[in-house]
């Protein structure tokens, strides 16, 4: 009887190979991505497992070059689970677990029952070489006996070149993996230029990266894995693709080298002013997180401090959705903020084009907010109130599942200790006769409207875009629920 192992290709295609069961394990020939060769035929002299071996091992196998078919002598396994990003599907990115990453050497593979996943996938992988991939396994699965052939890999060859044309000495070319992915700083990779990493695990969850040389050359090994992405950073511009889109251009002209032309980054210029004194000293946050075909395969984390004016600057933006906060410093004596949690108010999230320039602003000068209420047949003794929703809670790792974590504080709380506090927390807004209210000096960031004397609420949303009066429209109210009284019951 013969078998079909279905492999993912470098472009997202699948190619059939073919197995042969003999006696009692199953033999697997897993090619390379996009791999042309004739598979190796399996006799019956192969020597046969014997039933405690089948019982303790997943796999019983072999990595060969496929050139000379000789046994690869140092390799790296990675077991991957599936990755569902919608409830209920059932997706085919595989999301790889260095925790579990074994190296192995003499070119022989075997995985045992006891370790990893009950579905899952391996990534066999040797410098030098493509990456292959096997198809989904089951750890209660049949033993296996599988060849892995890997194909010599020499590289793709190319050149970067800045938006203006010039050759972009000194870039950096990185390809995320899930559960390795890019960390831009400015126009950095982290970790590019730090020392190698101690435990194998913690090597292989740092990117793969190159660096181009003086003509901005370089040599960039091939990724099979469809849902890698490549990232291109240079002070002149930023590239991000997916890689199977990017190295599509080796389908057709695979002998040719290849052009990488470089985006300009954006740019995000902004203030920080609380309606008539600009906030100096205070610290923003860029962050860019992109979330397919996995979360984090390419992400950017960058700071600014405001100068004495209130101005700060971000240079390096990567084209693309970011969003830009304010981090919420309570005063120095204050207990209301832990070490380890950052609060985060006003925020704003943005798309900007390659090149551009966005101006925006934190509080600002203020501006008028009307809108009107409905419901009632007199509005006399009804008043508003407006504060904004609580911040963003970042905890560090270590604060998660301990007891200062638990006790990090309510977002209000750390905001209410700020010297702009009574700008965001305002009550006794009055309101006409006629139910119109307007409110004045409202800062930028996003609030909650809540009405006092009658049940109704309302929310909003101020960007720095905003410089006119905004209209909030019509908010239904009702008239407060009445306190039941109950008769006196005597004793």
């Amino acid at each position: 009887m013969d078998l079909v192992l279905s492999l993912p290709s470098a472009t997202g295609r699948s190619s059939n190979v073919r197995a042969i069961v003999v006696q009692i394990g199953v033999w697997f020939v897993v090619a390379a991505a996009l791999l042309v060769s004739q598979v190796g035929s399996v006799t019956a002299e192969e020597p046969a497992l014997t039933q405690a071996e089948s019982r303790r091992l997943l796999i019983d196998g072999e990595v060969l070059d496929s050139i000379t078919n000789e046994r690869v002598e140092t390799f790296r396994v990675i077991p991957g689970v599936r990755y569902n990003s919608v409830p209920g599907a059932r997706g085919n990115v595989a999301v790889w677990q260095p925790h579990m990453i074994r190296e192995m050497k003499d070119g022989i593979f075997q995985w045992p029952r006891t370790r990893g996943y009950d579905e899952m996938r391996f990534r066999i992988e040797a410098d030098g070489y493509r990456a292959a991939t096997t198809t989904w396994l089951g750890k209660g699965g049949p033993h296996l006996r599988m060849k892995v052939h890997l194909r010599p890999d020499e590289g793709i060859e190319g050149v970067v070149v800045s938006p203006d044309g010039s050759l972009a000495a000194g870039a950096t070319l990185a390809i995320g993996l899930p559960n390795r992915g890019i960390r831009l700083n400015g126009c950095k990779v982290e970790s590019h230029d730090q020392e190698p990493a101690n435990r194998l695990s913690d090597q292989w969850r740092r990117p793969l990266t190159i660096q181009t040389n003086d003509q901005g050359e370089f040599v960039l090994p091939y990724e099979s894995d469809p849902s890698a992405v490549l990232c291109v950073v240079h002070e002149s511009g930023y590239l991000e693709e997916t890689f199977v889109d990017w190295a599509s251009v080796l389908d057709q002209s695979p002998s040719d080298s290849i052009i990488v032309q470089l985006e300009p980054w954006a740019r995000i210029q902004g203030r920080v002013y609380w309606k008539d004194r600009p906030g100096q000293g205070s610290s923003i946050n860029l962050t860019m997180h992109r979330s397919e075909p996995y979360p984090g395969l390419a992400a950017s984390y960058s700071k600014a401090t405001s100068d004495a004016e209130g101005n700060f600057v971000f240079a390096y933006v990567p084209p693309g959705s970011v969003q830009v906060s304010h981090v919420v410093n309570p005063p120095v004596d204050s207990a209301a903020s832990p070490r380890g949690t950052v609060l985060e108010y006003p925020q704003e999230s943005l798309f900007l084009k390659p090149g551009q320039t966005k101006v925006i602003e934190f509080g600002g000068e203020g501006i008028e907010v009307c809108g009107k209420l409905s419901g009632l047949d007199s509005y006399q003794g009804v008043t508003l109130s407006i504060r904004p929703p609580a911040p963003d809670v970042w905890r560090m790792p270590r604060l998660r599942n301990n007891a200062v974590g638990k006790k990090a504080p309510n977002g209000y709380v750390v905001l209410q200790k700020t010297d702009y506090a009574p700008l965001y927390f305002r009550d006794a807004i009055p309101v006409a006769d006629d139910g119109s209210f307007c409110i004045q000096d409202v800062m930028t960031g996003q609030y909650n409207v809540w009405v006092q004397g009658a049940s109704g609420s309302s929310r909003f949303n101020l960007t720095s875009e905003i410089g006119k009066p905004l209209d909030i429209g019509t908010i239904a109210v009702q008239p407060a629920p009445k306190l039941l009284e109950l008769p006196d019951v005597p004793r």
